[in-house]
């Protein structure tokens, strides 16, 4: 009986622990300008319409645009690989805008555009999906 317990709790012990591993946080691009402390180097996801491509624009990052209508603008993510297409075509060849789910990190960067020097959040993109 003793062992049967014992047995019991321990499952029930990795699956609370595996629940608590695996979760990582949705949010949005406003939550995150909003309060990037709470953000800033923290792994987070967020689902948004896939807006612009930079290539050297910001210097060594590369990677592309999203927003989902933060009131402030979008966020760039940084990504190193294949980015998803910002437009593809419907079944009647009309111009469909994608949405995608982001993984990745928070980050902050102080870049040089022009004469000026601005903060500029991201986020350090570990993998994109599509979704509906």
């Amino acid at each position: 009986m003793t062992k049967k317990i014992l047995v019991s709790i321990f499952v029930i012990y990795l699956a609370l622990l595996l629940v608590g591993c695996s979760s990582i946080p949705n949010t949005t691009i406003n939550n995150i300008q909003e309060y990037p402390d709470k953000y800033i180097n923290k792994k987070v996801k967020i689902i948004a319409i896939r807006q612009y491509y930079f290539g050297t624009t910001y210097g060594d990052l590369k990677g592309f645009g999203i927003s989902d209508g933060a009131p402030f603008g979008g966020m760039f993510v940084s990504y190193i690989g294949d980015t998803p297409s910002g437009v593809i075509k419907d079944k009647w060849d009309r111009d469909k805008y994608v949405k995608v789910k982001v993984t990745g990190i928070v980050r902050h960067k102080i870049i040089k555009l022009g004469f000026k020097e601005s903060g500029m959040f991201y986020i350090e993109g570990e993998s994109w999906e599509y979704v509906d």
